[in-house]
């Protein structure tokens, strides 16, 4: 029997460094203090989440984990505006497909979207199922710090 984990965190240097020009500093949803000194204290570091060729690869060997479904992590382009969600979303999609097709025995990947502007984010899981290979989408449960 194969172990396939679910909704394993990924993210892009390339989108984190535009998401901070574009807005200055991390694009979080609001959280209570506890939560974000959880978060702090007890999540991985960017580098671990950026790294799909290294350090995540061995964790999965060590512990007997055959696949990963990646999606983009808490400081997603899907909570910005739509007119720097749009390209972000999809730097991030080209980003998480290239790691999915140097292990396509190892890793599966599901989209993010622009979820402010319907019609684009509709056209980008249409190119990042048909067109990139992923498997499908990873809503965050928020957006302009509202949940769905």
């Amino acid at each position: 029997m194969k172990l396939i984990t679910v909704e394993e965190h990924f993210e892009s240097a390339a989108v984190t460094a535009a998401m901070r020009q574009a807005v200055g500093n991390a694009v979080l949803p609001a959280v209570s203090p506890a939560l974000r000194q959880y978060m702090r204290d007890n999540l991985p570091s960017p580098a671990i989440m950026q790294d799909t060729q290294h350090e995540r690869l061995a964790f999965m060997a060590q512990y007997g984990i055959d696949m990963q479904v990646l999606s983009y992590g808490n400081s997603s382009p899907q909570n910005l505006s739509p007119e720097q969600a749009v390209p972000l979303s999809q730097l991030a999609n080209d980003e998480l497909a290239k790691a999915v097709v140097a292990h396509p025995d190892r890793y599966a990947g599901l989209a993010v979207l622009p979820v402010g502007d319907p019609q684009a984010a509709v056209a980008e899981l249409n190119r990042a199922v048909t067109t990139l290979g992923l498997r499908g989408v990873l809503l965050k449960g928020n957006y302009q710090n509202k949940f769905f």
